[in-house]
């Protein structure tokens, strides 16, 4: 039984540091999306609008989600971390990876459902697809590794 539960921290411990990777990587994503899209959403806008204004505003609204995101991911991920070193940890990790697990799958099938990841759009969104389902493998493999650890734990005492 040791052994498992050792094999499950290690589980624990590694998916938890893709969730700070996949964590920094959504907020770099969002910068660049902005940055270097701001033609793209400049075109979008209506002819009236005050362009300048509503960019700086949508900007903001995604760079803000995107660091509550990347809030969420950093906490699960250095909350399994220490769990899997043998530190107690409360449910809210678990009840925010369950969150973002819920957001990252109405997110893929709307994206998914909307045709916006297509072979034969540009490279970056099969890649972009690639990578949110491995976040959602990430995070999923979290949740799962943190319940069977507990389990284990709960069965040794």
């Amino acid at each position: 039984m040791q052994e498992e539960l050792r094999k499950h921290e290690t589980t624990l411990l590694i998916s938890g540091m893709a969730d700070v990777a996949f964590g920094a990587w959504s907020l770099i994503k969002a910068v660049l999306y902005v940055f270097l899209n701001k033609k793209e959403l400049m075109e979008q806008l209506p002819e009236d609008a005050n362009g300048p204004i509503i960019y700086v505003v949508i900007a903001a609204a995604v760079l803000f989600v995107a660091a509550v995101d990347c809030a969420l991911r950093l906490y699960v991920g250095f909350s399994a971390r220490a769990e899997a070193k043998g530190k107690e940890k409360g449910r809210g990790y678990l009840i925010a990876a369950s969150v973002l697990i819920a957001l990252l799958v109405v997110s893929l099938v709307t994206s998914v459902w909307n045709d916006s990841y297509t072979v034969s759009s540009d490279f970056h969104m099969p890649v972009s697809l690639l990578l949110d389902f491995s976040s959602l493998f990430a995070l999923t493999e979290t949740r799962l590794a943190a319940v069977r650890v507990r389990k284990l734990k709960k069965l040794t005492r």
